[in-house]
């Protein structure tokens, strides 16, 4: 065997480790996700999909409420300074 020969094999068979990995560890999400359903109280597909809908319904007012806290804490830290300036 040629030296590129070993090396094609070797990166043959790391490609198909990762790959098992990377299929064992989307196995082990799917699982821990399906257990986590269960707990919560979701036993079916479609009660599961509306919780994912509310979720990713949630995320625009999160942002926009992450925004605004940013600014209050601006205005805050400005208020402040200037209690600061005359005191």
């Amino acid at each position: 065997m040629t030296a590129e020969t070993t090396i094609m094999v070797t990166l043959i068979c790391v490609g198909c480790a990762l790959a098992i990995g990377a299929l064992a560890v989307l196995i082990y999400q799917g699982f821990r996700l399906f257990k986590l359903a269960r707990r919560a109280g979701v036993s079916s597909r479609a009660q599961l999909q509306e919780v994912m809908g509310r979720a990713q319904r949630l995320g625009p007012s999160l942002r926009e409420m992450e925004a605004r806290q940013r600014i209050v804490a601006e205005k805050l830290s400005r208020f402040s300074a200037t209690v600061r300036k005359f005191s």
